[in-house]
């Protein structure tokens, strides 16, 4: 899907840059903060350079730091691939599901991503995702 809008976007001629930020707290990964995507954006409207560029956008790896900012552990539960149902990604459409958990199951036991992307653009490391959970702790909390 997200290839398919690329080459759309691609292909209209206009001057583009994409940005691909990684995954947002699924699994083993190095997620990036929206805060640094925004930063990102803003130094590639800004700034010369950036017109038909791709820029993979990571944070540092974490584990656990949502229930750090929450104030109690969390239970982790590996639920083999084939039970994995809706009621684990409410807002990805149904016929999305499988393809999802797939590309989650391909982390297992990998090492995540990680890029130097949002330092090399905006000047500044990618935010510790252990600030992401501070940040949106009422979200948690509903």
């Amino acid at each position: 899907m997200h290839a398919t809008v690329e080459r759309q976007i691609r292909d209209s001629g206009l001057a583009r840059t994409f940005l691909r930020p990684n995954a947002f707290a699924d699994g083993l990964t190095a997620p990036v903060h929206e805060d640094d995507i925004a930063a990102v954006a803003e130094r590639v409207l800004l700034d010369d350079g950036h017109e038909g560029a791709v820029h993979r956008l990571t944070g540092p790896v974490q584990v656990g730091a949502i229930g750090r900012a929450v104030g109690h552990g969390l239970r982790f539960v590996e639920v083999p691939p084939d039970q994995a149902g809706p009621e684990l990604f409410p807002p990805v459409p149904p016929h999305m599901l499988q393809a999802l958990v797939k590309a989650l199951e391909a982390t297992v036991g990998g090492t995540p991503e990680t890029t130097d992307t949002v330092e090399r653009i905006t000047g500044a490391p990618a935010r510790d995702f252990a600030r992401w959970p501070g940040d949106h702790v009422d979200d948690f909390r509903h």
